[in-house]
């Protein structure tokens, strides 16, 4: 099992994909084309603001939620999965403040947590996460979490 941070290098995921197929390999690491295209139109025709993602995840705007009010965290499926296996679930983790703030270990456990809580066990899965080099919403820190069930 991994149930923790992997690095984010093609080369190392390919060799992390032979061992544990549901984890995405190099070539994966990307949503397909029809999702691709969806992400380019909603991207290019719906203005980003801040305020108004940071409510939609945390239940408040971004400088109450960086001042401790709304949720602490939010996990949900990324909303334009990467081309993975098809029993490889691609969530993604949010937080309402910066990455100096939290620990690869506290990451980890916040992840564990949510897991746990949506198959009901503390068994029966694995998870794997890394925090995109290319974040295509850097203000809002986050990383990618790739999960499955056996």
């Amino acid at each position: 099992m991994i149930r923790g941070k992997i690095d984010s290098n093609p080369e190392v995921l390919n060799q992390l994909h032979q061992i544990h197929p549901w984890v995405p390999s190099g070539s994966q690491i990307r949503p397909s084309k029809s999702t691709l295209e969806i992400k380019r139109q909603e991207m290019s025709t719906n203005f980003y603001d801040i305020n108004l993602f940071s409510e939609q995840l945390f239940g408040v705007g971004w400088s109450e939620a960086q001042n401790g009010k709304g949720k602490s965290k939010t996990f949900q499926p990324n909303k334009y999965p990467y081309d993975v296996s098809p029993k490889t679930h691609h969530y993604i983790i949010w937080y309402p403040y910066r990455n100096n703030f939290l620990t690869d270990e506290q990451i980890t456990q916040d992840i564990l947590e949510e897991i746990k809580c949506l198959v009901g066990s503390e068994s029966g899965f694995d998870f794997c996460w890394y925090e995109n080099p290319k974040m295509t919403i850097a203000d809002i820190y986050h990383v990618q979490v790739f999960w499955t069930r056996f």
